[in-house]
């Protein structure tokens, strides 16, 4: 068995071995038979290298060099790459592929990586027959696929917890709550392991690194101990909880600010009504700078929390967030471009594989928190039920592959003729044209059931009004696949 040198990660693995005996392989036999298979040690979840011999023509042999699967196969992507180089590192061949795996594949790899009359028997290849051995580099990688409670990571941190040792190095300041003025409240706070969520995600990873974008977040700082809280993502299946009182006044002219101590941080529940009620007053928020607040002043438990009322109204609005580690210290991150709900549900995702999803909001608001309240009463300590377009939304900010086919999927699965219409012409639809090509092709299998109806109808005349110019993709996908004598009439 050729003994294999690892370079291993969770998602790739480089190894190194070496082939003895290359005679046998290339030195075409008398009686035309090769050596026997041959199959490395098994790496990662259950992969192996088996090199074998084939006869390509009468004077001709090959060695083959194949990527055998774990036996559950890949559902995603592989990539690998096979270099052949003699004992000093001279390169013979090099190539290099990306293919699925399915279960019970028996492998795919390099039919040619040496053979007799390209390497054997050429003269600038006298040292693979004086080493009579050669040198496989070969490279595994993964697309980042589910998550698992068994991957390393997560073990590691598991372990750590059980020795006592703080693990949570990482807290999320998520929002729960959205106004119509597209500002923030109703903090939740979310721990998680560094290591764990940046091997689960590239995107965090990058994040964390100072290398990734901050459209969904930003890192709280001393120089800046709270920015915005105000957010993009308007989307009617954000998460957000829209509440009506709230939806009435607006937040544009939030000022003032106030000292969050964690003493006053331990004697507030952030659910209680006292964190939702505050009857505030104060300067102009553009007024608010380094020279308004001396930050220098704060204590070490400190951080500065914006408050405000408008035009003589008393609105509600939360502290910004508990954003103390009572432990050790922790790096801290407000994240605005997704709500609370999604949020938690993606870090229970990247530790353990599992997402829950809830109705969508085309099938009626009732349908959809029913599902949500009972999912809540009868799993308490789990994530609740969240939406699958803010989940794909996010999914595919962030390269989870599986995770927004998941998605997708159950996208897929919530859709009828009840709600065909809505979805297809929702601005989510139009961002994706993966999605749109999904909702298009299902809005087809019911078009015999939604042609000349009255809410097909009312769906045209909005467009026509001009108060859904992102669904114009519709119109020109309708020109292309309907006759012309099909087409609705606008």
């Amino acid at each position: 068995m050729p003994t294999i040198n690892f370079d291993e990660s969770l998602f790739e693995h480089n190894v190194r071995f070496k082939i003895d005996n290359i005679r046998d392989f290339l030195d075409v036999p008398a009686d035309g038979q090769g050596p026997q298979d041959q199959f490395t040690e098994t790496f990662g979840q259950g992969w192996r290298w088996k090199i074998e011999w084939q006869r390509v023509f009468k004077n001709n042999c090959s060695l083959r060099v194949i990527l055998v699967p774990p036996e559950a196969g890949c559902p995603q992507k592989v990539y690998f790459s096979i270099r052949t180089e003699s004992l000093m590192g001279k390169r013979y061949s090099d190539s290099s592929t990306t293919v699925l795996f399915p279960p019970n594949h028996s492998g795919y790899g390099v039919s040619k990586a040496l053979t007799t009359t390209q390497h054997w028997r050429r003269g600038q290849h006298v040292q693979l027959r004086t080493e009579n051995a050669c040198v496989v580099v070969a490279t595994v990688k993964t697309s980042l696929g589910r998550p698992q409670v068994g991957a390393e990571p997560v073990l590691n941190f598991i372990h750590s917890t059980i020795k006592g040792v703080e693990s949570s190095s990482t807290q999320f300041v998520t929002f729960s709550r959205r106004t119509s003025s597209d500002q923030l409240s109703r903090p939740r706070i979310f721990f998680a392991n560094g290591k764990v969520v940046k091997n689960s995600s590239t995107y965090i990873d990058n994040y964390l690194n100072n290398k990734g974008d901050r459209a969904l977040m930003h890192r709280l700082t001393e120089d800046m101990p709270v920015s915005t809280t105000e957010t993009d993502y308007t989307d009617l299946d954000s998460d957000f909880d829209e509440d009506e009182e709230i939806l009435e006044k607006s937040l544009e002219t939030v000022n003032e600010s106030t000292v969050v101590t964690e003493e006053k941080l331990a004697t507030n529940d952030p659910q209680s009504p006292e964190w939702d009620s505050m009857q505030l007053d104060g300067p102009d928020p553009a007024s608010l700078s380094a020279s308004t607040v001396d930050s220098e002043k704060l204590g070490p438990d400190e951080v500065i929390v914006p408050k405000g009322k408008e035009e003589g109204k008393t609105i509600k609005k939360l502290p910004v967030a508990p954003v103390t580690a009572t432990v050790a210290p922790c790096d801290v991150h407000i994240v605005t471009g997704v709500a609370s709900a999604t949020w938690e549900a993606l870090l229970f995702y990247l530790y353990t594989g599992n997402i829950k999803f809830a109705p969508l909001t085309s099938e009626g608001e009732e349908v959809r928190q029913s599902v949500i309240d009972m999912s809540s009463l009868t799993n308490p300590d789990r994530p609740a039920p969240c939406s699958c377009k803010s989940i794909y939304r996010l999914a595919d900010k962030m390269n989870l592959e599986l995770l927004r086919d998941c998605a997708i999927k159950y996208l897929q699965s919530r859709l009828s003729v009840g709600n065909i219409l809505e979805e297809v012409f929702s601005v989510f639809t139009s961002r994706y044209e993966e999605v749109q090509k999904m909702e298009f092709a299902v809005m087809m299998q019911h078009w015999d059931n939604l042609r000349g109806t009255s809410a097909l109808s009312a769906w045209l005349a909005r467009i026509t009004s001009g108060d859904y110019p992102h669904a114009s993709w519709v119109l020109q996908a309708w020109s292309i696949r309907l006759p012309s004598s099909a087409v609705p009439l606008i």
